[in-house]
């Protein structure tokens, strides 16, 4: 079962935790991308029907891609460094979408918009979660 966690650490670092159940991959994300928009419109891009996204995250000076597939209602997340997965789990699309909507709620609830603008050089991710992150 695919667990997701999200925070924001030093000005422009976040912290990924992707959970399997008995492994944990970890990884701080720079703000050289926009990490969480992508991670949100991936998600998006799953519960509108597509089979498959893809997003990067940033570690300067590596990257790490992480890829999803559904296979109807499962999602199966893959982490890969250098052609090679490092990490990998599932979990059902339904159950993605909530840990990143409770995410971007936490977050928002701990920085507000203007913490995050601040901390992340970037806007918080409402546009495409609207209201729903509050």
């Amino acid at each position: 079962m695919l667990k997701l966690s999200y925070r924001l650490a030093d000005h422009g670092w976040a912290t990924a935790s992707l959970s399997n159940g008995s492994e944990t991959f970890t990884v701080s994300v720079s703000y050289i991308s926009p990490a969480l928009d992508d991670l949100v419109e991936a998600t998006i891009t799953l519960l509108v029907g597509e089979e498959g996204a893809g997003i990067w995250w940033y570690t300067e000076p590596g990257k790490y891609q992480v890829l999803f597939r559904r296979t109807g209602e499962v999602v199966r997340l893959s982490v890969v460094e250098r052609s090679k997965e490092v990490f990998s789990a599932e979990n059902l699309l339904l159950n993605l979408a909530v840990h990143v909507r409770s995410q971007l709620r936490q977050l928002r609830h701990a920085h507000g918009l203007d913490g995050y603008q601040t901390t992340w050089r970037k806007p918080f991710p409402l546009r495409r979660f609207g209201d729903s992150a509050r």
